[in-house]
């Protein structure tokens, strides 16, 4: 269902799926994906932090968690996320431009005050 676009149908089947596997950090990784497709962000991080905490050892969590991090405009939990993901695997060409990006848009943001 996700796949397909209908991200608020998965929703529904992936809470049943977690609640009945509380173990399962894909369903929580898709369920985090689902929810930020739904603009749920918030929510979002909730099943994305743990799902990482599920399994660690997964930069794509980390990835998904920093840009559920940057919707909610918290950049320095999504770079920090982002650094996560790329200490696990340092060549994530997405995550590196994601955090990249985001620094870029700090600066910018940054220098702009400055001016004011």
């Amino acid at each position: 269902m996700l796949e397909s676009g209908d991200a608020a149908g998965a929703v529904g089947i992936l809470e049943d799926v977690t609640r009945e596997d509380p173990q399962d950090w894909r369903a929580f990784a898709h369920l985090g994906v689902a929810y930020a497709r739904c603009h749920r962000y918030e929510t979002a991080i909730g099943a994305l932090k743990h799902a990482c905490e599920l399994n660690p050892a997964a930069a794509n969590l980390y990835y998904n968690l920093g840009q559920a991090y940057e919707a909610t405009g918290v950049p320095e939990e999504a770079a920090y996320s982002y650094e996560q993901a790329l200490q696990l695997r340092p060549d994530y060409p997405l995550c590196q431009n994601a955090l990249l990006s985001l620094k870029q848009r700090l600066a910018d943001e940054d220098a702009a005050s400055e001016r004011e």
